[in-house]
C-alpha cells in the first residue's frame, strides 16, 4: 500500500483537482484499489464525487481525534475500486487535533488497520503546514508538491521543502520521495513558460515530466461531481491525468507496466 500526498502550503494550486483525478485514473482506468483521504476541512475532495459534507457524521477529523476508532466505518465507497474518507469543516475537531498526544502520527497509526486493503492511498491536504498536513507527511511514501503557474508559485517552496524534510527527519522517514508537479499550465503565456523553467530547475530530476495543462473541461467536470476521465474522456485534461497516472505507475510498478505494454503490442 503506497501513500501519495498532494501538498503545498500555498492555496489555489489545484491540489484537490489533482487528488481527485489521479485517484480516479488509478482506480477506474488502471483497476487499482484506491483510498482517497481528505484532510482539507473544506471537503472538496468529497464534493468532487458528489459527497455533501453537511451530511457527514464520520469525517477524517473525527477519525484522527476519536479514541480507538473502527477505521473502516469512516470509509465511503465512491465507485468500484475507489473509496474515500471525506472531511468537513469542524473547528472544534481541528482544535482537538492540534492538542492531541502524538498528534502528527495519528493518521499513520490509523492506516495500519487498512494495510493490504488498498494499492494506493491518495491524500489531499489543506493549504497550511499545520497538524493535518503534518499527519499526511508522516504517513506518506511520496509527497507531490503541486505548483501552479502564477506569479507567486515559487514563493515559500524552499520553506515548504525544509518543513517536509524536518518532519521526515523527526520520524526517520529517510526513503520519502518529494517531487514537483506543474499544474494549470498555459503554453501560450510567457509567465507560465518562465515558471515552468524555474520550477524545473528547483526540483531538478524530481520534477514529474507530465504537465497538467489549463483546461476548462476539468473545472466543468468538478462542477458536475465527476472526474475528467468520466465527464469528458477525450478532453486534453483527461489525457494529462491519464499520462500522469501512467508515469507514476511506471515508477511504482515497473514490471507490471512493462507487461501491460508488451500485451498492448
Amino acid at each position: 500500500m503506497k501513500t501519495i500526498v498532494l501538498a503545498n502550503a500555498k492555496g489555489g494550486t489545484g491540489k484537490t483537482t489533482c487528488a481527485v483525478n489521479l485517484s480516479a485514473c488509478l482506480a477506474l482506468h488502471h483497476g487499482k484499489r484506491v483510498l482517497g483521504i481528505d484532510l482539507d476541512p473544506q471537503g472538496n475532495f468529497g464534493i468532487s464525487f458528489g459527497v455533501d459534507p453537511r451530511q457527514l457524521t464520520h469525517t477524517a477529523y473525527h477519525l484522527l481525534t476519536a479514541e480507538s476508532p473502527d477505521v473502516r466505518s469512516y470509509v465511503k465507497e465512491i465507485k468500484p475500486n475507489l473509496h474515500l474518507i471525506p472531511n468537513a469543516i469542524a473547528p472544534d475537531l481541528e482544535n482537538r487535533l492540534e492538542a492531541s498526544h502524538n498528534r502528527d502520527s495519528l493518521l499513520r497509526l490509523r492506516l495500519r488497520a487498512l494495510k493490504g486493503s488498498y494499492d494506493y492511498v491518495v491524500i489531499d491536504t489543506p493549504p497550511a503546514m499545520r497538524t493535518a498536513t503534518m499527519n499526511a507527511i508522516v504517513a506518506a511514501d511520496e509527497v507531490i508538491v503541486v505548483v501552479d503557474c502564477g506569479f507567486y508559485a515559487l514563493y515559500g517552496l524552499t520553506d515548504l521543502m525544509r518543513q517536509i524534510a524536518r518532519v521526515s527527519d523527526a520520524y526517520e522517514k529517510d526513503d520519502i520521495v518529494i517531487r514537483g508537479l506543474l499544474n494549470m499550465f498555459n503554453r501560450g503565456q510567457n509567465l507560465d513558460r518562465d515558471v515552468k523553467t524555474e520550477v524545473g530547475e528547483f526540483f531538478g530530476g524530481l520534477m514529474i515530466q507530465t504537465i497538467i495543462h489549463k483546461n476548462v473541461k476539468i473545472a466543468e467536470a468538478a462542477s458536475a461531481s465527476q472526474p475528467i476521465i468520466e465527464f469528458e474522456p477525450t478532453a486534453p485534461g483527461a489525457f494529462d491525468f491519464l499520462k500522469l497516472s501512467k508515469e507514476l505507475l511506471s515508477e511504482y510498478e515497473p514490471e507490471t507496466q512493462k507487461r501491460s505494454a508488451t500485451r498492448a503490442k
